[in-house]
C-alpha cells in the first residue's frame, strides 16, 4: 500500500515533528526537503539525527535553490523504493519558490518587487484592477509546469515512494451576498467550504492525494487529528487523540492494520 498524505496543521502544531517520527518509528529511508529550516532544531532537541532520515535543506536564491530542488527531487524519486517516505515542508514555500525562481529568471528581479511595480502600475497610473496575481496567465502556465516535476510528479504514479507533504492553515475567503457566503475560490471543495479552513499552497494539491490529515493541539500537552473530508482509503475519523505518538501510526491504526 502506497500512502500519499496531506497533513495541515497550524503553526507549531507538530507538522515537521511528524515527519522526523516516520524516521524516529520506522525503519525505513525517509527523506525530507526543506525550504523554512523546520527540522534541524527539532533534530536538536532531540540529540540525534535517525540514520535512516535524510534531510535536504534547500537554500539559497530562489533561482539556484528551484534548479537543485528538482534536481534532487528527481534524483531521489528514481532511487526510491517501496515503503520509502519522500517528504515536502511545507507546501506553501515550494509553490512560492517556484514562483520567486520564475520571476527572477523571466523579469530579473524578486517577487516582492515585481508585484509592487506592477502594483503602482495598475493602482496608480492606470486605475485598473491588478488581475492574475500581477502575472499574465502564460508566466502562471510556465509556473505551473514548472511546480508539477517537483510534488505532483512525486505524487504520481511513476514514483514508489510514500509522500507526505506538510501545510500551514488558511481561513477560506468568502463574501456575504443576501446573507449567503460567496466563495472566492469557485473550485473550491465542499470539504472545504464546510470546515471554515484549507491548506496553503498550490490549489490543486488536494486533488493529488489519498488523504487530508488536520493536526492540531487543544491544549498545550495533548495532540488530536482527524481527516479532513478526504480519505481514498475508506476509513475518516474525527479528533483521535495522538499525543506522544507518531501521527502515522495513529493513522494505519485508524485504517485497520500495517501498511
Amino acid at each position: 500500500m502506497r500512502h500519499r498524505i496531506l497533513l495541515m496543521a497550524a503553526p507549531g502544531c507538530g507538522k515537521s515533528q511528524a515527519i522526523v517520527d516516520l524516521a524516529r518509528f520506522g525503519d525505513t529511508q525517509v527523506t525530507v526537503f526543506d525550504r523554512e529550516d523546520g527540522i534541524r532544531p527539532l533534530l536538536y532537541a532531540l540529540g540525534e539525527t535517525p540514520e535512516n532520515l535524510d534531510l535536504r535543506l534547500i537554500e539559497g536564491d530562489p533561482a539556484d535553490a528551484w534548479a537543485s530542488l528538482r534536481s534532487q527531487v528527481k534524483e531521489v524519486r528514481t532511487r526510491s523504493m517501496v515503503d520509502d517516505w519522500i517528504c515536502f515542508d511545507v507546501a506553501e514555500a515550494w509553490w512560492t519558490m517556484s514562483q520567486e525562481a520564475y520571476v527572477m529568471m523571466r523579469y530579473g528581479t524578486d517577487l516582492a518587487s515585481y508585484l509592487a511595480d506592477k502594483i503602482v502600475e495598475a493602482v496608480v497610473s492606470s486605475r485598473k484592477p491588478l488581475t492574475f496575481g500581477g502575472l499574465i496567465p502564460d508566466d502562471w502556465q510556465v509556473i505551473k509546469s514548472q511546480y508539477y516535476t517537483v510534488i505532483p510528479q512525486t505524487l504520481g504514479a511513476g514514483c514508489k515512494a510514500n509522500v507526505m507533504v506538510t501545510a500551514q492553515i488558511k481561513d477560506v475567503a468568502t463574501w456575504m451576498k443576501d446573507g449567503q457566503p460567496v466563495y472566492l475560490e469557485q473550485k473550491l471543495p465542499e470539504m472545504y467550504k464546510k470546515a471554515g479552513i484549507k491548506p496553503a499552497g498550490e490549489s490543486a494539491l488536494t486533488g493529488q492525494v489519498d488523504v487530508v490529515l488536520q493536526l492540531e493541539h487543544p491544549t498545550m500537552k495533548r495532540w488530536r487529528m482527524r481527516t479532513l473530508g478526504k480519505n481514498r482509503l475508506g476509513v475518516e475519523f474525527d479528533w483521535v487523540d495522538v499525543t506522544d505518538r507518531s501521527v502515522y501510526e495513529v493513522y494505519l491504526e485508524q485504517l485497520g492494520g500495517p501498511a
